[in-house]
């Protein structure tokens, strides 16, 4: 990065000249992370550049604005280069920027290129909506282009995201440019309404679309409403509770088909959103009767339409109707995919009155049966499927399988209150056989038990007491000598917290096959460890694995110093070692969250409450060193965090 740094200051070229240097250079995959601003800019700031030399030969004073604008520039044209993608390689990137919910970085990526689309100097080409390739000039690289998907991905996830100013800037954008809505633009609007639950502002939406349709009847054929959106609206409905004006639309739909002359091309995917929704507002008969319709008129059933069925029936405990579903799948020919046997799963745990091993040899033997063979991905998709219920670990199975990202708090807390939702010893049980099977566990793997350990201490302790649990899982985990732990530490973490020892045992044997901690697994064991509910040693763990996602611990070094966390809460010293990496607003979010619940409603002792206050004084002054203060989740602010952690820190340590 310093070498980019020293690039954007020596230089003032076009950014299409720094997609030709990275088509030559290759400086690694834009998907690892992008600039952190915050750290360049103290950088910059401890750079005597006080003026540099442009081209042209004129002298002209830095300062950090423009700066940030080259570095930004720099950044959309690493995106450009290497790497699959092509045209759409910025829409990938900015995917990827919302999918980690890095919402400012990805606006800075959309004012970048229309700052780099702007005549008379324009080296990113604005490829014409509703067209495949851009009609006008050639851009400088094949990759310099900012296409449809791009508008979409940015209106979509900043409404989403409840960044409606964002959004409007981008629409402001879109006017300005002239280039006319496309269905593709007005579906990413509808999608983001409906990710809001903002409902009334889709309708709206969906009123000024068939507006717009109405005045260009004559003009054009684009199809206005296009099939994905009657798909979306009509999803829409379904989760206002709207059933009746979504099966209109969906009449409405068919009326305008190919069926009846007309161009729309109805498939299996609406009739799936019309199953889900129908099922969603309790409407099984109904459901049924539409079953009925595509197997008598079409589209022909497929088999996210009998993953549909099963869901609704796993749902309810009935394994009568869940063998229907597979006998119609089977009579369709149907192949079977992992949401299948992880929803089959689900059904046999929550009501099929057999043990947990059970349930798993029952539905890998269906597996077998049928002629697939489970993979790390499988196995995966059930693990979660034991610990927070087919539905929420199908919602992350494929977008959200690379990053693991933790679902949303309050629903796991909901899921976990339900009987016979979290089953950890058939969790357990699947990774046991996972191994046997000679299939090598991932990262994502690790961390869905490690979270679903540390988030149902109940459920744990329960698999414990009954003797449930496999017996390579009964070790205790090793006691790291570093932080004062002893093997009667590990021993008492056993007896009377196994969710914290059973975690620790999974993250050593995580760590063992060399697969590091993600940072959800940190997320996971930050929230577990650091709570007011955990015991001082297990505490001064948390603190330590802090440590070890800051200075970004090598999974094989057998050992090190301490780091500023367990330093400050073990020996009361503050450390700061040359080099540590900020994580995610997230992170700071429910780091400091953590320390604050525990300083608050944990234990009463002044030992315990001045370490905790201690460790919370070192999260606040890092956050403000180390990046920015901007972000919020979960309802939370990470600015107003670090101001309330301040002030109850400066209280306690006077």
């Amino acid at each position: 990065m310093v070498c980019l740094v020293a690039f954007a200051c020596a230089r003032s070229s076009h950014g299409s000249h720094s997609i030709e240097l990275f088509d030559k250079v290759d400086f690694g995959s834009p998907f690892r992370l992008f600039f952190n601003m915050s750290r360049a800019r103290r950088l910059f700031e401890a750079t005597p550049f006080p003026s540099f030399q442009t081209q042209s030969d004129i002298t002209e004073p830095v300062n950090w604005n423009i700066m940030q604008t080259r570095l930004w520039n720099i950044e959309l044209a690493r995106g450009l280069s290497s790497g699959s993608g092509g045209p759409q390689r910025i829409a990938r990137l900015l995917g990827s920027l919302f999918q980690m919910q890095q919402i400012e970085q990805a606006f800075s990526i959309f004012q970048t290129a229309m700052r780099a689309s702007a005549q008379p100097d324009a080296w990113l080409s604005l490829e014409p909506l509703g067209q495949t390739s851009s009609s006008s000039l050639p851009p400088t690289s094949s990759r310099a282009q900012w296409t449809e998907s791009c508008w979409s991905v940015c209106l979509s996830n900043l409404i989403a995201a409840e960044r409606t100013d964002l959004a409007m800037d981008v629409w402001t954008q879109l006017q300005q440019k002239r280039l006319p809505p496309t269905p593709r633009i007005w579906n990413a609007l509808l999608d983001g309404y409906g990710r809001a639950k903002n409902y009334t502002a889709a309708v709206q939406t969906w009123s000024a679309a068939i507006a717009q349709a109405s005045g260009q009847a004559t003009s054009t054929s684009i199809k206005l409403p296009d099939e994905q959106m009657y798909t979306t609206m009509i999803d829409i409905h379904f989760r206002s509770k709207k059933v009746d004006e979504a099966m209109a639309l969906l009449s409405d739909m068919l009326a305008n088909s190919d069926r009846h002359g007309g161009q729309l091309h109805v498939q299996a995917e609406t009739f799936n959103a019309v199953l889900h929704g129908l099922f969603l507002n309790g409407r099984h008969a109904q459901a049924q009767s539409v079953l009925d319709q595509m197997l008598a008129q079409g589209p022909a059933p497929n088999i996210s339409t009998i993953n549909t069925f099963l869901r609704a029936h796993a749902r309810v405990g009935d394994l009568e109707s869940v063998a229907l579903s597979l006998r119609l799948a089977d009579k369709l020919k149907l192949t079977p995919d992992v949401v299948t046997f992880t929803t089959i799963l689900d059904a046999l745990l929550r009501k099929g009155g057999e043990s947990a091993t059970a349930a798993v040899v029952k539905t890998l033997s269906l597996m077998n049966s049928m002629g697939v063979q489970p993979n790390v991905v499988t196995y995966t998709a059930m693990i979660k499927a034991c610990l927070v219920g087919a539905e929420a670990a199908q919602l992350d199975a494929a977008s959200r399988s690379l990053l693991g990202d933790p679902a949303d708090r309050k629903k796991r807390q909901q899921s976990s209150n339900e009987e016979n939702d979290v089953r950890i010893e058939a969790a357990l049980e699947l990774l046991e056989r996972l191994v046997k099977a000679k299939v090598a566990p991932s990262e994502i793997t690790y961390s869905a038990l490690i979270g679903g350990c540390l988030q149902n201490p109940d459920a744990v302790a329960h698999a414990f007491a009954t003797k449930k649990v496999p017996r390579q899982f009964c070790s205790l985990p090793r006691p790291l000598h570093r932080l004062g732990e002893s093997p009667q530490t590990a021993q008492r973490w056993y007896q009377e917290s196994p969710h914290v020892s059973l975690s620790l045992l999974l993250l050593e044997q995580m760590k063992g096959r060399g697969l590091p901690p993600q940072p959800a697994t940190f997320r996971y064991l930050i929230e577990g460890l650091c709570g007011p509910h955990t015991d001082q040693p297990a505490f001064v763990r948390g603190m330590d694995l802090v440590d070890d996602m800051l200075l970004r611990t090598p999974v094989m070094e057998p050992s090190r110093r301490l780091g500023p966390f367990a330093s400050v809460v073990l020996q009361g010293t503050d450390v700061y070692p040359p080099t540590m990496h900020a994580p995610s607003h997230k992170t700071w979010i429910l780091l400091l969250s953590s320390l604050i619940d525990r300083l608050e409603n944990g234990p009463r002792d002044r030992t315990a409450m001045m370490t905790c206050a201690k460790a919370l004084a070192t999260a606040t002054r890092l956050v403000r060193e180390m990046g920015s203060l901007a972000g919020a989740e979960g309802g939370m602010s990470l600015s107003r965090l670090v101001e309330r952690a301040a002030s109850l820190t400066s209280k306690m340590l006077r």
